[in-house]
């Protein structure tokens, strides 16, 4: 099997992202094998085909035209399937490197930034580890659907807008299923204030709060983050930097009232209870080496 490398999507034009990448050496012939492009708006899918098969020996980039870059916090996330003519045995590759890629971690999805330099991405992978061993908990991050089919059952089309709030096809998105997989990361939060804000008609329990988070997945206002039994939605965010290439995600949250339409999506693999979702390094005694080097084996 060939294996794919150093894919990259940048673009000079808003109508088009161009998606390149080049095959690692191998003694293979190109010609037996075919590639072919995949897209989502979020890093694990579904992820749908943009291109047909292409030829591994002839192409090596692809201009994918039928994007919408007119929304300006809208992400395309690209995959590249590496397919065998004869068999039909097939690997797809992402942001994850090829190696660890083969030994079954996760693809990823390469998405149009600034590359990293050498100082982010030692930011991100301090900031990575303080997060999953330290300060942060295993939370759900569902992206928001941008794009697809309108709502069955409450778009109205004339209006251009939802006709109601508690829709079962769209869970309040106003597009077909709302929301995309969960993707399973860590975050951190201060500590939170409670309050009662009463008016004239009803009384109010106002929760706006921070989150942080890494540089993956990537968040964008409308996102819906699960922590627990509870729910938040993205309202805004801030995104930390170095030149120009994403390092940390400060993240407003809003958090979401029990009768809400979001608390009946049903979320199928969260297996992890209270004590699981914690850093576990914070509950492994420091003087007991037999538990910490049993940590570190769990980990792999």
């Amino acid at each position: 099997m060939i294996v794919v490398k150093d894919i990259r999507v940048y673009t000079i034009t808003r109508d088009s992202l161009t998606i390149s990448w080049e095959y690692k050496d191998t003694t293979e012939s190109l010609s037996e094998y075919t590639v072919q492009v995949f897209r989502s708006e979020s890093e694990v899918g579904p992820f749908s085909a943009v291109s047909s098969k292409l030829n591994a020996q002839s192409n090596s980039y692809f201009y994918d035209t039928s994007v919408n870059l007119y929304n300006k916090y809208r992400d395309y996330h690209y995959r590249v399937r590496a397919e065998k003519i004869a068999s039909g045995d097939y690997q797809e590759y992402g942001s994850t490197p090829p190696d660890k890629v083969i030994e079954g971690k996760s693809v990823g999805a390469v998405v149009l930034e600034s590359f990293p330099d050498l100082d982010a991405i030692e930011a991100i992978r301090r900031f990575d580890l303080t997060l999953e061993e330290y300060i942060g908990r295993k939370v759900l991050v569902l992206n928001s659907r941008t794009t697809g089919t309108r709502c069955t059952n409450c778009w109205d089309n004339l209006k251009r807008r939802r006709t109601k709030s508690d829709c079962l096809t769209c869970y309040g998105v106003g597009i077909v299923g709302g929301y995309y997989s969960p993707q399973k990361t860590y975050a951190c939060k201060p500590p939170e204030s409670m309050k009662n804000q009463v008016t004239g008609i009803f009384e109010m329990q106002p929760t706006d709060i921070v989150m942080w988070f890494s540089s993956r997945p990537r968040l964008k206002p409308r996102d819906l983050i699960i922590a627990d039994d509870r729910r938040f939605r993205v309202i805004g965010l801030q995104r930390s930097e170095k030149l120009w290439s994403l390092t940390r995600q400060t993240v407003q949250v809003r958090e979401l009232t029990k009768d809400q339409i979001e608390y009946r999506i049903n979320i199928t693999g969260w297996d992890e209870d209270s004590f699981s979702v914690s850093p576990r390094r914070q509950f492994a005694k420091s003087t007991d080496i037999d538990s910490y080097y049993k940590f570190q084996n769990e980990k792999r």
